[in-house]
């Protein structure tokens, strides 16, 4: 699958540390470092609301922590829904 660097329309240190897929939109966007799902991240924020525990789990910098969180706020309601798929799909 192939990824590209999101928009430059994006302050640089978003777009330095956050890659999106085309073809599936913001909500597979990923961290640079670990490939992690960015709704992942912030479903663990969401849970956790401390960075530095959110980067613990799962092995990335404070920094794209930071940027998952900006990009989230640009993005807010396709990760949300990601987030609410994921839930339900745990509740069958």
């Amino acid at each position: 699958m192939a990824v590209r660097d999101i928009t430059p329309a994006l302050p640089a240190e978003i777009a330095d540390l956050i890659v999106e897929d085309p073809q599936r939109g913001p909500a597979y966007a990923q961290t640079r470092e670990e490939a992690v799902p960015i709704w992942a991240v912030i479903g663990c924020w969401l849970q956790a609301e401390r960075d530095q525990e959110v980067a613990d789990t799962y092995g990335i910098s404070p920094e794209s922590v930071a940027a998952a969180l900006s990009y989230y706020k640009r993005h807010r309601r396709e990760i949300d829904a990601k987030l609410t798929s994921i839930e339900a799909a745990f509740r069958r």
